[in-house]
C-alpha cells in the first residue's frame, strides 16, 4: 500500500517541486502533469505552506484558499457518510 498510494502521492504533492515547474513538462502543448497534480488534496496544501512561509512561486492564492475550504468540508462528510 505504501508504494502504490503513499509514495506516488507524496512525490505529486509537491513537497519537492513548486506547481509552477510542471508546466515544463508537455504532450502537444498540453500541461499534462501539472493538470492531473490538481486531484491530489497534498498539492493544495504544500502550495499554501510555499506561499505563506517562501518567497518561492506558487499556485494562484484564489485557487488554493476555495479548495482547502471545500476539502475540509467535503471529507468530514464522507467520513460521517462511510464512504
Amino acid at each position: 500500500m505504501f508504494g502504490f498510494i503513499v509514495l506516488p502521492i507524496t512525490f505529486l504533492g509537491g513537497t519537492y517541486y513548486t506547481w509552477t515547474t510542471l508546466a515544463a513538462i508537455k504532450i502537444g502543448g498540453f500541461s499534462w502533469l501539472q493538470t492531473l497534480v490538481c486531484i491530489n488534496p497534498l498539492i493544495y496544501v504544500t502550495e499554501g505552506f510555499r506561499a505563506a512561509l517562501t518567497t518561492a512561486t506558487h499556485m494562484q492564492l484564489y485557487v488554493i484558499y476555495p479548495v482547502l475550504v471545500g476539502l475540509c468540508v467535503l471529507f468530514p462528510l464522507a467520513w460521517h457518510q462511510g464512504f
